[in-house]
């Protein structure tokens, strides 16, 4: 039976999961930031529901970040994971 994601994808996720969770958690945070005033003085229905999802996936991205940090929690500190393309 073919597994359904590839090997060299799966490995570059088990490398990369943390980093790019949290890397997009912040980039959510930071548009919350810059534009989440915003949703007060406008009463256009696109950019109000965009902030909407901003704050639904930057709950969700924080989360699973925390859950994949404490998922790791345990594993062999001297085994390096290493990914070649």
């Amino acid at each position: 039976m073919a597994n359904a994601i590839p090997k060299p994808v799966k490995d570059i996720w088990d490398v990369w999961s943390i980093r790019s969770t949290l890397i997009f958690s912040l980039t959510l945070q930071t548009f919350l930031i810059l534009f989440a005033p915003q949703r007060k003085r406008t009463s256009n229905k696109f950019f109000l529901s965009l902030i909407l999802s901003a704050y639904l996936l930057a709950d969700w991205s924080a989360n699973f970040a925390a859950g994949q940090i404490s998922d790791s929690q345990g594993d062999d500190p001297h085994y390096k994971k290493t990914v070649r393309l």
